[in-house]
């Protein structure tokens, strides 16, 4: 079986073909890969990585393979998914409020819904009374006014749920209105003040987990205004003129071959006919991207994935079983009859797959992210 190693994409022009570069300012093959994916670029995970969120690895899991293959729909249909870790968090005799930074939103970029998931803990003090004392509710608060934390009033309310101190679990409240409230009027920093009272108003004991996988966590399900398939066929004919080795090598072999096949029509076309024949059936070949070997370190999965690329022969009579389309049965025959130099039909992708990536931004933050048409899933003739 035939395979591709991605590590090609490291590969720089050497110091002799200066001379030959466009006029546009030289980008790597890894540059244009990171424009291609619109990641932040590389970034630097130096030292122990932040915690990874639970619900952002849960929801990985549940969408992708262990290949990174897209096997479900992300939430609301979004296509990026932010998540912002707790930037701080203070105590009152009301409450506790909670500090987050959001950042990293690209113009146009259209927030689908917002949720805060809190994580309550079973509380120690719970075992202590019967169980229908400790039903409650607890509220969700977005601060108006920060001077006046103590003062309910003086704050907005986003939501309430019942709970039970006997029942530690997951609490997940819809904040929309209030980021794009906030991100209308330029705020990036965003407080909210959650509150627990018993079925007698009075303040409940709750416990919230503030550190590691299950610290509070706003989750944002967006979708591009402008799908990036519109930019990446710039971005890839810029990879190819800016990879002046690669060209340069394409050229030489061409012209190469070129040089020392000077025959005459009706021998070339016995040659080629021959080749074709030789050459084995068009079909699915691995292509295996290691993305962290390329310097993509942020990737937290998968770190590497199978893109595969279809190479091989479309015969005479092509099978069935690569889909040949009408044209390139006429095709086909033009060829094998040596009708104005027809070239046979070309193996190329019949069907293409997503892929879904989890990744760190530059803040360390945690972005889940689906990419169409990555994965070859056949090969057919065309």
């Amino acid at each position: 079986m035939i395979a591709v190693d991605l590590m090609i994409l490291w590969i720089l022009p050497s110091a002799g073909m200066g001379a030959s570069l466009s006029k546009k300012p030289w980008k790597s093959p890894i540059d244009t890969l990171i424009e291609v994916l619109d990641l932040p670029g590389p970034v630097k995970m130096e030292g122990r990585r932040p915690p990874l969120p639970q619900y952002m690895l849960n929801l990985y899991n549940q969408i992708a393979d262990s290949d990174g293959i897209t096997r479900g729909k992300n939430p609301y249909g979004a296509e990026i998914i932010r998540s912002y870790r707790l930037s701080e968090e203070q105590n009152l005799s009301a409450g506790v409020v909670l500090t987050f930074n959001i950042s990293g939103l690209k113009p146009g970029e259209n927030i689908l819904e917002a949720d805060l998931h809190l994580f309550r803990t079973k509380s120690k003090k719970a075992g202590r009374h019967s169980r229908h004392q400790h039903v409650g509710q607890v509220s969700l608060y977005e601060v108006k006014d920060p001077r006046r934390l103590e003062d309910l009033s003086s704050q907005r309310l986003l939501g309430s749920h019942l709970i039970s101190e006997h029942a530690p679990g997951w609490e997940v409240f819809h904040i929309k209105s209030a980021i794009l409230g906030g991100l209308k009027g330029a705020e990036s920093r965003f407080q909210f003040l959650v509150v627990a009272k018993d079925h007698l108003d009075e303040p409940m004991f709750v416990t919230l987990a503030l550190k590691h996988s299950r610290q509070p966590l706003i989750v944002l399900y967006d979708q591009e205004a402008k799908h990036p398939r519109l930019h990446q066929n710039q971005q890839h004919r810029d990879l190819l003129e800016n990879d002046d080795s690669w060209m340069s090598h394409t050229r030489r072999r061409r012209s190469t071959t070129g040089a020392s096949e000077k025959e005459d029509p009706s021998s070339l076309r016995t040659h080629e006919n021959s080749a074709q024949r030789q050459k084995p059936q068009c079909s699915k070949l691995d292509m295996f991207v290691d993305l962290h070997q390329i310097g993509l370190e942020q990737i937290i999965s998968p770190k590497g994935y199978n893109a595969y690329w279809c190479d091989g022969a479309c015969d005479y009579l092509i099978s069935e079983e690569l889909e040949p389309t009408n044209h390139a049965r006429v095709q086909s025959i033009a060829h094998h009859l040596g009708l104005n130099e027809v070239t046979p039909p070309c193996c190329v992708p019949s069907s293409l797959q997503s892929i879904t990536l989890l990744f760190f931004d530059e803040n360390h933050d945690v972005i889940l992210r689906q990419y169409e048409d990555m994965v070859v899933g056949n090969c057919a003739c065309h």
